[in-house]
């Protein structure tokens, strides 16, 4: 399970751990916080994570989710089998 923060961690908090690394600040809390919220505020991430996170929810703003109607797993061995079945019990469909 993923959370919203792990959808702006590569473009976030990544680089602000290699800049604090490469600055070797003496108050490495202080220095990754600060920076944090500043790159937080110039990414104007609290109205992107609104639209995002709507997006994910709802779907697109037209009303078209190309993803709305599948209802299928992935298994590593058949590729896609259906959804909504409990496979436990039973043999896989393949």
């Amino acid at each position: 399970m993923y959370d919203v923060a792990d959808l702006y961690k590569a473009e976030l908090a990544i680089p602000a751990a290699f800049d604090a690394a490469a600055a070797d600040p003496s108050d490495v809390g202080g220095h990754v916080r600060r920076d944090m919220r500043d790159r937080m505020y110039r990414a104007r991430l609290l109205e992107r994570c609104v639209k995002d996170v709507r997006q994910l929810l709802v779907g697109d703003e037209a009303g078209e989710d190309e993803w709305a109607d599948v209802v299928s797993l992935w298994d590593g061995r058949c590729g896609s089998v259906a959804g909504g079945v409990g496979y436990g019990d039973r043999a896989a469909p393949f």
